[in-house]
């Protein structure tokens, strides 16, 4: 087939004209867009809770009991087993882990009745504070720590770069800093230096920290209303007894909602410059899920239903939420539900498309479970994203990056819909 040049506007009557022929048809992108498998596996089976569960890439951690019930430890799933960090075996209460890789850090409240910081490193566990007063809320980016310590009347930010030259301490002043964040050597936090309220603040691992808020209203709420990704951070504000997100993208600083009077929005979630929070819209009375693409610079409802869609979780553009006691995902594109069952499933996490939540099950105990996409064991031509199927998310993969000839069109066409999972005969379906 003869190669045309065409003009940007003519490749968009393409897009178009494609996707207005199969609406047409009687489809809707989200009913024709292939859904990959999932395989969901259960890590724990046991008659306690598990607590603070965490995730990155395939590697997994929570805090449970050990065998005996006696005392509180942290597990460590490495993508094919589940087991007891050794060192957190101790008769102390080790809680709040934090994983980045394979590094992993959490509280501890040790013999002297003090709470300090441990690392570990995939090895070998460090205990990195040492000292006479309390320290709380480690986070981990890499190699670097960051965590709040009481030094005297009031709590300091205390960096930590377990790679070099030791701990540095961020801030000195007299009043309260709070819930620290980290995100490479970049770092938010909440201080309060007067009595107008809790603001935000940020330091890029090399200049002085600098004040991204400066108004007489809270911009924080709790351990969670405040989260970073590279420069960009996203928090919670109450301004005028109203709960709004504000995203702050290394430069300005931009309110992403406008509620009105008792619509609150909560748990903003930010990867990249996507955010994701839950809110109440103006006509409704359960909680939806939104999402703020910053590369449009618009907000999407998610989900628009008859009951609560929270605790949304994001990385990259795939997001996670619980929605009426079940788990869902979407991945840019379509909206798949995880988990079919009696019991509650609650406070998902995301790594890339790997998915992690707490089940309740007939015990009443909160067990770990696990999801992770089905490989595909096929070569089909036009699947841009190799989930063994043509839909419309290699349709957004072809018109966002359009290789100007009729070739890869009529390819696009000819596999369209054909899903290697649902039908690995088809002769399209090449085995890899």
């Amino acid at each position: 087939m003869k190669e045309h040049q065409i003009s940007t506007e003519v490749k968009t009557v393409l897009v178009w004209a494609m996707l207005i022929g199969v609406l047409m048809a009687g489809s809707s992108p989200m009913a024709m867009a292939a859904s990959a498998p999932w395989n969901i596996t259960q890590l724990t089976d046991n008659y306690y809770d598990e607590l603070d569960l965490r995730i990155s890439g395939s590697n997994v951690i929570w805090q449970g009991y050990n065998d005996m019930a006696t005392d509180d430890v942290i597990f460590f799933y490495d993508g094919t087993t589940a087991y007891q960090l050794a060192d957190t075996n101790n008769g102390y209460w080790d809680y709040d882990p934090q994983i980045s890789g394979s590094n992993i850090v959490w509280c501890s409240r040790v013999e002297t009745d003090n709470h300090e910081i441990f690392f570990y490193d995939g090895i070998t566990t460090f205990r990195l504070t040492n000292n006479l007063y309390d320290d709380y809320g480690p986070q981990i980016s890499g190699s670097n720590v960051v965590w709040y310590g009481f030094t005297g009347n009031d709590s300091e930010i205390l960096l930590f770069y377990y790679d070099s030259i030791g701990f540095y301490q961020l801030t000195d002043n007299s009043y309260q800093d709070y819930y620290p964040q980290i995100s490479g050597s970049n770092v938010v936090w909440c201080g309060r230096p007067d009595a107008d309220g809790w603001e935000i603040f940020f330091w890029n691992g090399i200049t002085a920290p600098i004040a991204l808020t400066d108004n007489n209203y809270s911009d924080y709420h709790l351990k969670f209303g405040l989260q970073i990704s590279g420069s960009n951070a996203v928090w919670r504000g109450c301004e005028d007894l109203n709960y709004e997100i504000y995203f702050y993208d290394g430069s300005i600083t931009t309110q992403l909602t406008d509620n009105l009077a008792g619509y609150d929005s909560f748990d903003p979630q930010i990867s990249g410059s996507n955010v994701v929070w839950s809110g109440r819209p103006a006509d409704c009375l359960d909680l939806e899920i939104f999402l703020h693409d910053g590369s449009t610079s618009t907000t999407h409802q998610l989900t628009d239903n008859s009951y609560d869609d929270n605790n949304p979780q994001i990385s990259g553009s795939n997001i996670v939420w619980e929605g009426g006691g079940e788990i869902y995902f979407y991945d840019g594109i379509t909206t798949t539900r995880l988990t079919y069952n009696g019991y509650y499933d609650h406070n998902p996490q995301i790594s890339g498309s790997n998915i992690v939540w707490l089940g309740e099950q007939d015990d009443r105990d909160d067990e770990v479970f696990i999801a992770v996409p089905e490989a595909c064991e096929y070569l089909l031509a036009s699947d841009l994203n190799d989930d063994c199927g043509v839909d419309f998310v290699d349709f957004a993969f072809m018109a966002s990056d359009w290789l100007a000839n009729f070739t890869d069109f009529a390819l696009m066409a000819s596999d369209w819909l054909i899903d290697c999972f649902a039908e690995p005969s088809n002769p399209a379906c090449v085995p890899k």
